[in-house]
């Protein structure tokens, strides 16, 4: 049933148009501004050194990584003679590790700048995340593999096809798991060190490319629409919104829902949680766009071990908790919990952002709640197989979560 879901997701080539501008519309305080840099530079992955510069890769066509000075926009080149770096992270040493996609070697830069050729993985790499231990995990989104690289060079397959469709970026969460990105099909798979891989959210899918890099942060995962043009966040319950963009390519600044994004790929955050650093990889490229989180400072988020009411202060005012069954035949219970009292939206909706079903409307107390669908439309005709969109929208925000019809 899993399969259905993804050979939707490959087919579908339209945006979520209508789903994505409202979902932004209900953002909270995030604002959008842009740093101009210093001159133009092809962009793909990033990672922060300990100086509080940023490091970004030069793409699949590119030879270098360029350094910016965040605060002045100032661009240097840090190192040369790479072979399509598409990501780059830090260890705690201050060495920073690249993968290659046309070169068949994991590169290790030393603080010096000095470029060796660490280890070789082999061609088409892709996302590089360390798992505390000091493993080093790198993805390869055309092998549809995940390898572990252990401190010492010894590298081990962990994770190979079934549902792991085009593994691009990756993420490590205190929850002890990594997340990686189907770039191609909009899924997030969670992956254990171990390499157990299963679908943990799936995110519109509205072209060939559409999701780029993720990072972990502040308790939730941030990813990149690249043809969407928009940046989501995903909760570690699985449910997500998209965090700024309207979904049409652009360039505006401003508050979160009337931003425009061109296509960004390259993710990045602040080492407070305060800022989202990110770019597209369009070639002399100038704009490093800037999210401003509504998030305290100071304040962190464990995945686990909390009460319910923390959770509900931390999440926000609605939470999906789940669909059973899903997939379903007949019909699914949508199950959501909320902070407190609120009129409440239940709606459906196909994966081209139409309504397909409103489900409940009107005042619902705090607490959690569960809402059928029969698989109808408002018409009162049987929707057809495929995958769908529940929404619950309460305090001005809304949770989403994929469920698959079957017939």
């Amino acid at each position: 049933m899993t399969g259905t879901l993804f050979a939707f997701a490959r087919r579908n080539t339209l945006l979520l148009g209508a789903l994505l501008i409202a979902s932004a519309a209900d953002a909270d305080a995030e604002t959008v501004s842009t740093i101009t840099l210093s001159e133009g530079i092809s962009a793909d992955g990033m990672a922060f050194g300990t100086d509080g510069n940023l490091f970004i890769t030069s793409a699949w066509e590119g030879t270098t990584i360029a350094e910016v000075d965040v605060a002045a926009g100032a661009v240097s080149t840090f190192a040369t003679g790479l072979s399509g770096p598409i990501d780059c992270t830090f260890d705690e040493d201050g060495n920073l590790y690249v993968t290659n996609w046309t070169g068949t070697y994991v590169n290790r830069i030393r603080p010096s700048g000095t470029n060796e050729q660490w280890v070789p993985v082999g061609s088409r790499g892709d996302g590089l995340a360390f798992h505390p231990n000091g493993d080093l995990y790198w993805t390869s989104g055309t092998l549809r593999q995940i390898k572990r690289i252990s401190p010492d060079g010894t590298v081990t397959l962990v994770a190979s096809g079934g549902i792991l469709q085009y593994p691009l970026g990756i993420a490590y969460a205190d929850d002890g798991n990594f997340y990686v990105g189907g770039a191609q099909v909009g899924s997030i798979y969670r992956v254990t060190p171990a390499g157990d891989v299963s679908l943990f959210a799936q995110l519109p899918s509205p072209g060939t490319w559409n999701l780029g890099h993720i990072v972990y942060g502040n308790g939730r995962l941030y990813a990149s629409g690249i043809e969407a043009h928009v940046v989501y966040e995903v909760l570690m319950d699985g449910t997500w919104r998209v965090l700024a963009g309207t979904g049409t390519a652009g360039t505006t600044d401003g508050d979160a829902e009337v931003a425009r994004f061109n296509s960004p790929n390259g993710l990045e955050l602040s080492a407070d949680g305060q800022f989202l650093y990110t770019m597209g990889t369009a070639p002399n490229n100038t704009s490093l766009r800037v999210v401003e989180l509504d998030v305290p400072a100071g304040v962190s988020y464990p995945s686990g071990g909390a009460t319910i009411e923390e959770l509900d202060s931390r999440r926000g005012p609605v939470q999906i908790e789940g669909a059973l069954p899903n997939p379903f035949r007949d019909e699914t219970q949508v199950r959501f919990r909320l902070a407190q009292p609120s009129d409440c939206v239940v709606s459906i909706f196909d994966m081209l952002g139409r309504e397909v079903r409103t489900l409940w409307s009107g005042s619902m107390a705090a607490g959690s709640h569960g809402v059928v669908w029969d698989g109808r439309a408002n018409s009162g005709d049987a929707a057809g197989a495929g995958v769908y969109l529940a929404r619950v929208k309460a305090g001005g925000r809304f949770e989403t979560r994929a469920l698959t019809l079957v017939r």
